[in-house]
């Protein structure tokens, strides 16, 4: 079973990317299986934390190759960029805290950013 599901709307022309994007689904969807089979909370988070480190790489390596494109789209692309990790920053502070995550609200929104990042962004590099 998974949540994340790789379409052909998220291929882009970068061949490098579509597999970093898939590395990064397969992280996610590794999150909602032991989320679906009530593995420990420290597990989740440590998947979680292993989602955000590979994801801060793709970053660094997408923002690399933006340095060539238009400056605006740079300046779009790393707002964005900006926008997830701070939402990814305050689960982790919610881990951390022991405080409530809702995963279905965390999955989610990683969901729909990452397939709106791709779409919208992503296809230009």
């Amino acid at each position: 079973m998974s949540f994340f599901k790789y379409d052909e709307i998220l291929k882009i022309e970068n061949e490098d990317f579509n597999n970093q994007h898939l590395i990064l689904m397969r992280s996610i969807n590794g999150i909602f299986k032991y989320i679906s089979h009530n593995e420990s909370e420290e597990t989740i988070k440590n998947a979680f934390e292993n989602f955000i480190s590979k994801f801060f790489l793709h970053m660094l390596n997408e923002e690399r190759i933006l340095t060539n494109k238009d400056n605006l789209l740079q300046e779009k692309h790393r707002e964005d960029h900006k926008k997830f990790m701070d939402q990814m920053t305050e689960y982790l502070k919610s881990f951390e805290k022991d405080e409530h995550v809702s995963y279905s609200i965390m999955l989610n929104f990683i969901n729909n950013w990452f397939t709106n990042h791709i779409t919208t962004f992503d296809r230009y590099i």
